[in-house]
């Protein structure tokens, strides 16, 4: 409940303090004496923007301090989720510095202003959430119609999962989008792929190509010379081996006195064995080439078709075309990856839909249910409030197509008087009844939600007399249960107050103030006479609101 209102220095209000009451608190007053300007500076403690141009003077900084009990409603978890103290009175407070910068606190803790609605939606409201209801539009009509429901919550879940399947469509679409602006590049690095696995290019083969290459070509010089050094060292009566055979022999004879003699001979048989070993393999030198002029063009068409890939990728060894190779596979995977990737984002997507439609289905059920009940109370009240004839239906079409709410299409539907057709609200209801259907949605809506406060700003428009006194006894009624403040013109709506305020203005050097008045009995007599016949009010309309006031 809203027990106080603080403003300082905002729009044409210097100060102005309001002590609030339970039951049905009624505010009137003259045109532009600042009756919207008081629910704006509410409006600012329940977290909407402002500038400079709320001053009252550009010289001082301008304050909203709104004071709540809390105490009968279960708001510890949010006090606590928020880091925020708890107590059974909260203090909200807004700033807004001459700089046009603004600061929001709760319970003199710094908050955003996201964390100031969120708790205003929980203490005051049908002016926030539902004041700006226009119940032509559908979406309006199933916002009221989910307060009824008990599918606020759900719908909320609704909404978040909805939000998150419709991310992944997007991700999908923009996934598919570039699977088909890459189909050109990946078709290319197939083809690429296809060449160089073609190629089964192999480390260093360039290097032993051409060393192989170098022996082919040079195979019959490599044989004589093999050749030639075989006979040389072996093979022959004057080879080498010969000789030394011959040395070490004549050796024999000394070795046995002279000690450098057998130091020669050993030194002779090493030589002799290094001579041998190199004879033969001068013979397997020979003997292992073959010249090979198959062999030489095969390596000839594989060096050139080697050297036409380097040619075509820019590049000067091997190792930088297998690098390429590398990256041409790894960009060829992650093709093949986001094809995966959009195969399981499909899968996803066709599971979150299914659940949405699950849980659409609950919500839809739920509607069908509380539409029954919100017609029948809407019906009720409109038949208190003298429209004996006119009827409210509330369609409720199922569809496939999932959307923000769900999957049904609701429309409100309207009938004024027997015999006529159902249509669209916005055809065929007038601006009183407009009026008459808002405060019946409206004043159910409250029940359901349960807030602490509610506001109704000027919800008389367009009706007067009969009509509005009802409409000021359902508000009355509403009272018993929410704290209810109403902005009204109407005398009969005045006359069913609790508390009745007046919000006046002043002129002082050249200067306009709002002020605001509590009205004792005999002050709210003579304010409705003048709400009746104009100021000064006439002794008919003392009388008249004096009976007006004894039918509360």
């Amino acid at each position: 409940m809203l027990k106080t209102l603080h403003i300082s220095n905002y729009a044409i209000i210097e100060e102005v303090n309001i002590s609030l009451d339970s039951g049905l608190s009624i505010i009137t007053g003259e045109t532009g004496a600042g009756k919207s300007i008081l629910l704006g500076a509410l409006g600012l403690v329940m977290g909407k923007r402002a500038d400079t141009s709320v001053l009252f003077t550009s010289q001082k900084k301008c304050i909203v301090e709104a004071v709540y009990d809390v105490s009968g409603y279960d708001l510890k978890d949010f006090f606590s989720s928020k880091e925020l103290d708890y107590d059974q009175e909260c203090i909200v407070r807004r700033e807004v510095s001459t700089a046009g910068k603004s600061r929001a606190f709760i319970n003199d803790t710094p908050v955003n202003l996201s964390i100031l609605k969120e708790l205003s939606l929980k203490l005051v409201d049908l002016h926030q959430q539902f004041d700006q209801l226009d119940i032509n539009e559908e979406a309006s009509q199933i916002n009221a119609l989910d307060a009824v429901s008990d599918n606020l919550s759900l719908v909320f879940d609704f909404k978040e999962k909805y939000k998150r399947y419709r991310n992944l469509l997007s991700t999908i679409e923009n996934i598919k989008s570039r699977i088909k602006q890459n189909a050109q590049e990946e078709d290319y690095l197939k083809f690429q792929l296809q060449e160089f696995e073609e190629l089964e290019l192999q480390d260093n083969e360039v290097e032993e190509l051409e060393k192989e290459q170098n022996l082919l070509n040079n195979s019959e010089e490599i044989k004589r010379i093999g050749g030639l050094l075989e006979t040389s060292l072996q093979n022959d009566d004057t080879s080498v081996t010969e000789i030394l055979d011959q040395l070490i022999r004549e050796l024999r004879s000394i070795v046995d006195f002279d000690p450098v003699a057998e130091d020669i001979r050993d030194k002779l048989l090493n030589a002799r064995e290094e001579i041998s070993d190199i004879a033969q393999l001068s013979s397997r030198m020979s003997e292992n080439i073959e010249y090979n002029p198959n062999r030489i063009s095969e390596i000839e068409e594989r060096l050139n078709l080697i050297n036409r890939i380097l040619n075509k990728y820019q590049v000067q060894s091997t190792a930088e075309l297998m690098e390429i190779e590398k990256d041409l596979v790894e960009r060829y995977e992650s093709f093949s990856k986001m094809d995966q990737n959009l195969d399981d984002l499909e899968k996803e997507a066709s599971e979150k839909e299914q659940a949405l439609l699950k849980l659409a289905s609950k919500i839809s059920n739920n509607r069908s249910a509380g539409g029954k009940i919100l017609q029948n109370r809407i019906n009720s009240i409109l038949h208190d409030l003298s429209m004996k004839n006119a009827r409210l239906k509330i369609e409720i079409i199922k569809d496939q197509d999932i959307r923000e709410t769900g999957t049904d299409k609701v429309s409100f539907i309207f009938s004024a008087n027997k015999g006529s057709s159902f249509l669209p609200l916005s055809k065929v209801a007038s601006g009183g009844e407009l009026s008459r259907i808002n405060l019946a949605l409206k004043s159910t809506i409250a029940g359901a939600l349960t807030l602490p406060t509610l506001i109704f700003d000027e919800i008389d428009s367009g009706v007067s007399g009969q009509v509005a006194l009802m409409m000021g006894k359902i508000l009355n009624k509403l009272s018993k249960d929410h704290q209810t403040i109403c902005i009204t013109h109407s005398p009969q709506i005045a006359a069913q107050a609790d508390v009745h305020y007046k919000i006046f203005k002043t002129d002082k050097e050249n200067r306009t103030f709002t002020h605001v008045s509590k009205l004792d009995e005999n002050e709210r007599r003579v304010e409705i006479a003048k709400m009746l016949s104009g100021d000064p009010p006439s002794d008919e309309a003392l009388n008249n609101a004096k009976q007006l006031l004894q039918l509360t």
